[in-house]
């Protein structure tokens, strides 16, 4: 990927890494946590991001001057206000500008002349939520188009902060997730997730939800603006700082949701103000009891000031499936038994064994046992109701929404309208990380 529009902000970045190059040893002495922000610096900020695929025809409109291009070809040019259209044909791609011919291509960027911070970029006609700043890439794949969006990176997190946290979100909250997310991608972009696709994140739940500039707001903008290049570091690397929408009351250690080993600043925290340490809320009781216990000194509890309506179901919840729902989900038949057989201290299921009439299955890891009963998290007691030999119902009493690691975004939210500050509502669901600038204008 080249990027299209070097930016300043990243010249005295670059400059810098090249002076230290030059020390002897400087490749032994320099942290591990540099391979991160050499990765974003060496693209000069650029990232690829799929906000469509799978398309059979695309129009896109482009508000200001660009440049149409197939490889290292200008193959058309615009003042403004004019509308590409590609049509995926025969194993390539039909392009047209205002009705003018382009010829059959592999691949075109569309790159806006000047997109700046003016926001100028280019829109897909026909979709909702489809305005986006950066240089559109259309690529074939089979029969179909893939639409990807080259940006840079702190113009992707104005996209990013009021799809994941919300607009409204108060400024300190809105910061706090700019730096989370800021140091997830910075982090991911050493091996991107999709790089094998040809393009590094998508634009859903799976990487970061986006949604370009049609839901931008003023206040996330200036989040992301006041806290440009800021990440979170621990342990000597730029920190995989995920989040959650809420954690119940207590938030989960990587090791206890993913493959992973214990990582620092990602450990178990209380999701409240009190020093107290974590509970033990590995087995069913000891959870149940933690249900039980109110929380109202949690951040995320739903009745704070500042929590927004549409989450407070999440806090605490329960779901009920009929037999049959179970059978459908679980693919052994009329179920017998279910039960939980791993629970892990942050009381997330580790591991379900669901038995049917036609086999057994052991369901591991947080979000395929989320995905296969379409829970809101993996914090959750089950019980069972039998009739005849057979499970009739299996009711989860749950809490929280997401896997429950890092911040907790409607404890971040509660926390900033008391008045903590980012670097305080960081440090609450980041222990022992800190926040380092790794790139300045």
């Amino acid at each position: 990927m080249r990027p299209h529009h070097p930016s300043l902000r990243w010249a005295g970045v670059l400059v810098g890494l090249l002076l230290l190059a030059a020390v002897p040893g400087y490749a032994q002495q320099v942290p591990a946590g540099m391979r991160g922000q050499r990765a974003i610096v060496e693209r000069g900020g650029w990232i690829r991001v799929l906000i469509a695929s799978e398309q059979r025809e695309v129009t896109i409109g482009v508000p200001s001057a660009f440049i149409v291009r197939s490889g290292d070809a200008e193959i058309a040019r615009s003042q403004a206000n004019a509308i590409v259209k590609c049509v995926a044909r025969g194993g390539n791609l039909d392009l047209s500008m205002d009705g003018r011919a382009l010829g059959r291509h592999a691949e075109a960027w569309i790159v806006p002349v000047r997109p700046g911070p003016d926001g100028e970029g280019f829109v897909l006609e026909g979709r909702k939520d489809r305005r986006f700043r950066g240089s559109c890439r259309l690529v074939r794949s089979g029969e179909t188009v893939r639409i990807i969006n080259e940006i840079q990176l702190d113009d992707y997190l104005k996209g990013v902060l009021p799809a994941e946290i919300g607009g409204d979100a108060p400024l300190e909250a809105l910061k706090a997730q700019a730096i989370c997310a800021r140091s997830e991608v910075v982090h991911k972009i050493i091996r991107p997730p999709h790089d094998s696709d040809g393009y590094d994140l998508c634009a859903g739940v799976h990487c970061m939800a986006y949604k370009g500039m049609t839901l931008e707001t003023a206040a996330a903008n200036d989040a992301v603006d006041a806290t440009l290049g800021m990440v979170l570091v621990a342990g000597g690397e730029v920190l995989d700082a995920v989040y959650h929408n809420v954690c119940g009351g207590i938030t989960a250690p990587a090791e206890d949701v993913w493959d992973s080993r214990p990582k620092v600043a990602l450990e178990t925290v209380l999701d409240t103000d009190r020093p107290r340490m974590p509970p033990d809320l590995s087995t069913d009781a000891a959870l149940l009891r933690f249900f039980e216990s109110g929380g109202s000194d949690y951040f995320c509890y739903p009745a704070s000031a500042g929590y927004p309506a549409y989450a407070r179901k999440y806090f605490r919840w329960e779901k009920t499936l009929s037999a049959e729902q179970l059978a459908r989900a679980c693919g052994v038949g009329p179920v017998t038994d279910i039960r939980v057989i791993e629970r892990r201290p942050s009381g997330r299921v580790r591991k379900l064994e669901v038995t049917g009439t036609g086999g057994r299955r052991i369901i591991e890891k947080e979000l395929p046992i989320r995905q296969m009963f379409d829970l809101w998290s993996g914090l959750f007691v089950l019980r069972t109701s039998k009739s005849a030999g057979r499970v009739a119902s299996a009711t989860f009493i749950g809490a929280g929404n997401g896997h429950g690691v890092g911040l907790c975004q409607q404890g971040a939210r509660v926390m900033a309208a008391r008045g903590y500050k980012a670097d305080a509502i960081l440090s609450h669901y980041y222990r022992g990380a800190q926040i380092r600038r790794i790139y300045r204008p």
